[in-house]
């Protein structure tokens, strides 16, 4: 109380101002009671930060060096040839070099030496003191307490190798998380944390398990993300850092209740910069799980911020990559509606990879999803043409009678769907099951053809096959096939006219040629005393011809 009195009487007026602005900030935080209080230390004032006025030096003081005792501190702590070899190594006798350019533009210009190094307040030579310098918390007590609960003081007192103070804040040149040389500048802090979470030594000795994974690449992953390259590429001081959402001091474990990061915090942790996105996931089911038991009604967790969005690889929620893994993100809490949404045309669509099919977020929303009975929620029934219309022009009551999640092996939610899929099933299983059969017997009666054919049965392999192939066997014997002939059949010659009666002296067929007109010739009366009838034309002419034709 005193101290405080003593701060308020005496700093400048523009700490006055600062602290004005720390207060209003500070009410504005989010502050969230568990086992003690957990302050956020991403207070936020307008567009920028606020800066925290407990940094600022808050003893007395009119000059920037000297002590308050007869010695000049500067005289010595700012001549080198004088230091050298008045520490152990170069590295100490740098540590002792302090010229006044480090202190003139430091929160800490209004002091002298011997505020921080009390002991070394009897001038020259100095006597030995226990401890060189008080702790930054004999001032700044609320940011020493939390370090103090953090898990970087254990680990420094127990390895020496976790930030202290001066480590983050420098030892002389303090400057505050407002200017833009100093380490705790928002676009300077991941290269700070950054220094020591990138070095191997540290990852190994920290974080070695693989549920420390996500730590191991944290500064890596932070850079690429959203927050990242707001910060890198626009330079958006207001964009999230580390010191926002591990908190600046009381750097804690995710898994411990006071973490900013534990799953009861992280709302508040991320609202604190998107507090309209805080407003809505408390009023979603999700928001409400938490609250009633961090459990839904199936008794998954309730997710928060960092399960959907990722804790270091936020990215932007219009990014392909992203979008497209909603889905999958949803359903590992909503697995059932995970694989009817996958047996549906916008689930089929998205497998495929058409980036506008609907996802869960369409429907659901992204942060105010609520149960379908709820009249405030997007896919209740009296909502459902304005949400399905948002991407099918034109859509009505009909329209959005479809089922989304339509499960047919759900009887109770939908019996149509259950009896029609049983009856299509049924019908399925028994034609393929008939037809299977068929097919078996027709292989095993193939096979047993095949064995009698090999078994020398060329008969009744031929007979199995015909009778097979659906050819009726043959019920007699056929008569055998007609031959080709060789060669074409000679022409058939034309009818001859019966001879007449054998004339002796009567001409032949040949003296027809006699008469072009083709009449006959007048058949002549034998001459008396010749009986032998001529020669028949079926007797191959070879008698009764007058060219030489033999006679008997």
């Amino acid at each position: 109380m005193v101290r405080a009195l003593t701060v308020c009487l005496l700093a400048p007026a523009t700490l006055l101002g600062q602290a004005t602005r720390r207060d209003s900030a500070r009410a504005a935080a989010i502050a969230q009671d568990t086992s003690g209080t957990v302050v956020l230390n991403a207070l936020r004032s307008g567009r920028s930060r606020s800066v925290d006025t407990r940094m600022v030096a808050t003893k007395q003081g009119t000059r920037v060096t000297g002590g308050r005792g007869p010695v000049q501190c500067e005289k010595c702590h700012a001549d080198r040839q004088f230091l050298a070899g008045k520490a152990k190594g170069a590295k100490g006798d740098s540590v002792l070099f302090v010229p006044d350019t480090l202190l003139r533009d430091s929160r800490h210009q209004t002091l002298v030496c011997a505020d921080c190094h009390a002991g070394y307040n009897d001038g020259y030579p100095h006597t030995k003191v226990p401890q060189v310098a008080l702790t930054c918390a004999h001032c700044h007590d609320d940011q020493g307490a939390a370090y103090d609960r953090s898990i970087h003081a254990p680990n420094f007192k127990k390895e020496g190798d976790a930030p202290t103070c001066a480590s983050c804040h420098s030892a002389h040149r303090v400057l505050g998380a407002d200017d833009p040389r100093s380490p705790t500048y928002p676009l300077n802090v991941a290269q700070l944390c950054g220094s020591c979470h990138n070095k191997k030594k540290i990852l190994d000795a920290y974080f070695d398990k693989p549920a420390d994974s996500t730590a191991r690449t944290a500064v890596k992953d932070f850079r690429k993300s959203a927050h990242g390259l707001a910060m890198s590429k626009a330079g958006l001081t207001v964009s999230a850092t580390c010191s926002d959402c591990h908190d600046a001091h009381r750097v804690l474990p995710a898994d411990s209740s006071g973490s900013t990061l534990n799953r009861r915090n992280v709302k508040n942790t991320c609202g604190a910069c998107h507090a309209g996105m805080l407003a809505t996931y408390d009023s979603s089911a999700h928001g409400q799980a938490l609250a009633k038991g961090d459990t839904t009604e199936t008794g998954n967790k309730a997710p928060v911020c960092v399960e959907c969005h990722g804790g270091h690889k936020v990215v932007e929620a219009d990014d392909p990559a992203w979008f497209a893994g909603v889905v999958q993100e949803c359903g590992t809490c909503h697995k059932r509606l995970l694989e009817t949404y996958f047996e549906t045309y916008h689930g089929k669509a998205s497998t495929l990879g058409y980036g506008i099919a609907a996802k869960c977020s369409d429907c659901h929303t992204a942060h105010a999803m609520l149960e379908a009975k709820d009249p405030q929620s997007s896919v209740h029934k009296e909502n459902l043409v304005e949400t399905c219309g948002a991407c099918h022009q034109g859509a009505n009551r009909n329209f959005v009678a479809y089922k989304p999640h339509g499960d047919p092996r759900d009887k109770e939610k939908n019996p149509e769907l259950y009896w029609v899929w049983l009856f299509m099933t049924s019908l399925l299983v028994g034609v393929f099951s008939f037809f299977g059969i068929h097919s078996l017997l027709w292989f095993l009666r193939l096979l047993s053809v095949r064995k009698e054919r090999a078994a020398g049965h060329g008969a009744g392999y031929k007979a199995a096959v015909a009778t097979v192939a659906g050819t009726a066997p043959p019920t007699r014997a056929d008569p055998p096939a007609a031959t080709a002939p060789a060669s074409d059949p000679p022409l058939a010659s034309p009818p001859v006219a019966a001879p007449p009666a054998a004339t002796s002296g009567a001409p032949s067929r040949d003296d027809t040629s006699a008469d072009p007109a083709g009449e006959p010739p007048a058949v002549q009366p034998d001459a008396p005393g010749d009986a032998t009838p001529g020669p028949s034309p079926v007797d191959g002419g070879e008698t009764g011809s007058p060219e030489g034709g033999k006679t008997s």
